[in-house]
């Protein structure tokens, strides 16, 4: 996920598009599977209103303020809004002659009939627009689950570049006011970054890094298993909870340092992150990712530091700082933990940053990791893990 979108909050709406009631006898008429509500026009109408002025806040407007953070990519400040023409069942269809409607008062700036939105026409970032059938939550209230995608589809069709664009899925609630409807929220349940228009190199690069990372979830990590972890604190209180890792690598880890992150060309995989749970116990521990599992990744290098007789170094990262304040019953712990986000970044070597910390593989099966962060000439807080058995999670990494 972006950057911008992990900062994105759902929005809480009060806006009010006036928007008349459509008779019930100029509705499509009822299938025998299915039937459009007297309202549902209405309903939709003030949903696409809502996204042409940006009173919600749509998947084109998040890319392209990420472009313009970034400078790259196109500039504009407005995405074009534009209604997918298929409902989301094929029984059931929009009247043509209100579909015409929204293009000749501008509530949207058109509709696309074609199957996919990189079919349609237009040649800007634009936000496709799909609606759902309106459900009716009372007399006066209803909620529409809006699917949104964001993609020049003109840049796509070109394969000159990739240029990014994203989804969201959104429920938008309104509510019923005299004899108007009127959006009153809207609530982001899901999103993401998609890309498209590769060149063929690229393509080509994607399918080499592709079988690359498959090769890599193929192999057992030589520290996967489950894990007893200590937090010490500077102030001299500890915390202790238990983390149970997957067998095969979640994802791969490419060459890169602190200062050339935007640096172009190949990028030969030095680590993986292990998908792990975490829970206060090790009987809390789930056999899998299903249920109440507090997820994390530990970090571990693809080749060994250094060999020796009876051990082994590897290059890692495990910080449960995050995990202790969700699991430690004591609040004042859970207060010290948050504290204390960042303070290991300082310390970090440029080369390693995302893998700063040492591994100790043994031959007789037994695994630590032992560090020290520290402020200035205070320890802020030292971490050690052991691993106390081989049971691994159900894995859904291969």
């Amino acid at each position: 996920m972006s950057p911008f979108r992990a900062s994105l909050p759902a929005l809480l709406l009060s806006l009010s598009f006036p928007i008349p009631r459509t008779p019930a006898s100029a509705q499509h008429a009822p299938t025998p599977e299915h039937a459009l509500s007297p309202h549902a026009e209405a309903i939709w109408r003030a949903i696409l209103r809502a996204y042409a002025s940006g009173g919600i806040r749509s998947e084109g407007d998040v890319t392209l303020a990420a472009n313009r953070a970034t400078g790259v990519g196109e500039q504009r400040n407005r995405p074009r809004v534009v209604l997918m023409a298929r409902l989301g069942t094929q029984a059931l269809t929009y009247r043509r002659p209100w579909l015409d409607s929204l293009t000749a008062n501008g509530t949207v700036d058109a509709v696309c009939s074609a199957a996919t939105t990189e079919d349609c026409p237009d040649s800007v970032m634009t936000t496709f627009l799909r609606l759902a059938q309106p459900v009716f939550t009372s007399d006066s209230a209803a909620t529409v689950e809006v699917s949104d995608e964001a993609l020049n589809p003109a840049a796509c069709r070109r394969h000159a570049g990739a240029i990014l664009g994203g989804v969201m899925q959104t429920r938008v609630d309104l509510r019923e006011r005299g004899e108007l409807w009127a959006v009153v929220g809207s609530t982001m349940e899901i999103g993401g970054t998609t890309v498209c228009g590769f060149t063929p190199e690229d393509e080509a690069r994607a399918a080499r890094l592709g079988r690359e990372d498959s090769l890599l979830r193929e192999t057992g990590s030589p520290v996967a298993g489950t894990y007893r972890v200590t937090l010490f604190f500077g102030s001299g209180d500890s915390a202790v909870l238990y983390t149970r890792t997957e067998l095969h690598p979640m994802s791969s880890i490419r060459d890169r340092r602190r200062d050339d992150v935007a640096r172009d060309g190949y990028k030969p995989i030095l680590g993986y992150d292990l998908a792990t749970c975490s829970a206060a116990s090790v009987d809390s521990l789930p056999g899998s990712f299903s249920g109440s599992c507090l997820q994390s990744y530990y970090a571990v290098s693809v080749v060994p530091i250094a060999n020796f007789a009876d051990s082994t170094l590897w290059h890692g990262r495990v910080d449960p700082l995050v995990e202790v304040t969700f699991l430690d019953p004591r609040a004042a712990v859970r207060v010290e933990a948050r504290s204390l986000f960042g303070a290991s970044e300082a310390a970090d070597n440029s080369d390693w940053y995302f893998m700063p910390e040492i591994w100790i593989t043994h031959r007789d099966g037994r695994v630590r990791l032992d560090y020290t962060v520290m402020r200035g000439t205070e320890v802020a807080y030292k971490v050690r893990a052991d691993r106390i058995s081989l049971e691994t999670l159900v894995s859904r990494a291969r």
